[in-house]
């Protein structure tokens, strides 16, 4: 097991510089609110919002806000809430732009794992990853105790998870080989056993611990990462925000700072995605989470200076 000690690095700015709340209109009406932000990826030319309190992903329109809803079907057998907190991009050259999307796993069993196909036709295809959970839950030198995955991020041999930690649990990645991703048979995912963790101290906002809550990669190599410090008794109780923070991981050392207003205040509130703009390294996106069904979600948009 590795460690890494993230340093807050003054040299950095990650600033907000425009809100737009996420809302939506069905046969019920105008003006649903997009619901718990947990964690975001580009789709196609749209941004997908994973949900951990909704069943569906929403896709969003970085130009105007403009809001898609994509259910995720449900069988008898699935757990009341999905709690999806994680997404990552899947295939590759030639293949179908996907995104896999994941449980937290915080939750009671049966535990599941998504998958987002074809931004021309979005359709979600569900599967059963108890297996896999199974075996995450028993690796403790990456839970800490506490399995809460709140970051995906693909890797050229599989894919890496973010646990987050601040929260009873710890905040560190474990990488996950392409053969038991969540998409193969049980018996594959069973047979499996973890290879190296790498644990993190995030460092602290007002005294609260910091957590992972999404990572992306990082132009140049990298891992970018947003972390809230929520003083919080458990992964599945909200607590106060202190705010959040944006980092970068690079060849085994982390940075940080925190995340502000264009008027120099700390953004106090939680950020729980994360995307860049492909257009522009320097600049990027990330979803809030108000941890209240009746409010909607936050589209932020981020502008970063300084040796990211």
């Amino acid at each position: 097991m590795h460690h890494c000690l993230a340093r807050r690095d003054p040299r950095l700015r990650a600033t907000v510089t425009g809100v737009r709340e996420l809302c939506w209109k069905d046969a019920a009406g105008p003006g649903l609110p997009v619901r718990g932000g947990s964690s975001l990826a580009w789709f196609g030319n749209r941004l997908a919002v994973a949900q951990d309190s909704a069943d569906a992903v929403a896709l969003v329109d970085p130009a105007d806000a403009a809001v898609d809803m994509v259910p995720v079907p449900r069988r008898a057998d699935d757990p009341p809430r999905f709690d999806f907190e994680a997404c990552a991009a899947i295939g590759g050259a030639g293949q179908t732009e996907a995104l896999l999307l994941f449980s937290s796993g915080s939750r009671s069993p049966p535990w599941r794992v998504a998958v987002l196909c074809d931004p021309a036709r979005p359709r979600i295809t569900v599967y059963a990853a108890d297996a896999l959970y199974a075996v995450l839950h028993a690796t403790t030198t990456f839970t800490g105790g506490v399995l809460n995955i709140e970051g995906a991020l693909a890797q050229r041999s599989g894919l890496r998870l973010f646990n987050r930690g601040g929260r009873g649990g710890s905040n560190a990645s474990l990488d996950l080989p392409r053969r038991v991703l969540p998409l193969q048979a049980d018996a594959v995912c069973a047979s499996w056993r973890p290879g190296c963790v790498t644990r993190y101290e995030l460092g602290s906002i007002e005294g609260v611990a910091l957590g992972f809550t999404d990572v992306a990669a990082a132009t140049g190599g990298g891992t970018l990462y947003l972390a809230a410090a929520e003083d919080s008794a458990g992964p599945a109780v909200d607590g106060a925000v202190a705010g959040s923070a944006l980092g970068i991981i690079r060849r085994g050392r982390a940075r940080w700072i925190e995340l502000r207003e264009a008027g120099g205040a700390v953004h106090a509130h939680k950020l729980e995605g994360l995307c860049l703009d492909p257009a522009d390294p320097n600049r990027g996106w990330a979803i809030s989470d108000p941890d209240d069904a009746s409010l909607p979600a936050r589209l932020c948009r981020i502008e970063l200076q300084g040796p990211w």
